[in-house]
C-alpha cells in the first residue's frame, strides 16, 4: 500500500509482462536498465514500460536521441538483453 513500482512492465495486452528479467544498475549518468526475456522467447516480443513519471530513455546499444515519455514500447532480444540509461527529463 503506498508503493510505487519505478517501471511497470506490460504485455501487448495490457496486462502484466511474464518471462522477463530486469536487473537494475546505478550508474554516474543515471539508473541502467538490463531488461531481457527469462528464456529465449520466454517472454512477448514487444512489451511497455509504464512509468509513474516522464523519464529520459537512452538504449546503450543503438546510438541516437533519448525519448521522454511516461510509456516506452521496448522490443525484446531473444538472447541478448537491451541496456536502457534511464534519467528524469
Amino acid at each position: 500500500a503506498g508503493v510505487v513500482p519505478r517501471v511497470r512492465l506490460l504485455a501487448p495486452d495490457g496486462s502484466v509482462a511474464r518471462g522477463v528479467e530486469a536487473r537494475w544498475l546505478k550508474g554516474a549518468r543515471g539508473t541502467v536498465l538490463a531488461i531481457q526475456a527469462g528464456r529465449p522467447w520466454g517472454a512477448p516480443p514487444v512489451i511497455t514500460l509504464e512509468f509513474p513519471a516522464p523519464t529520459q530513455v537512452s538504449d546503450l546499444r543503438q546510438p541516437g536521441p533519448a525519448s521522454v515519455s511516461v510509456r516506452h514500447d521496448l522490443a525484446l532480444d531473444g538472447v541478448e538483453p537491451r541496456l536502457l540509461l534511464l534519467a528524469p527529463p
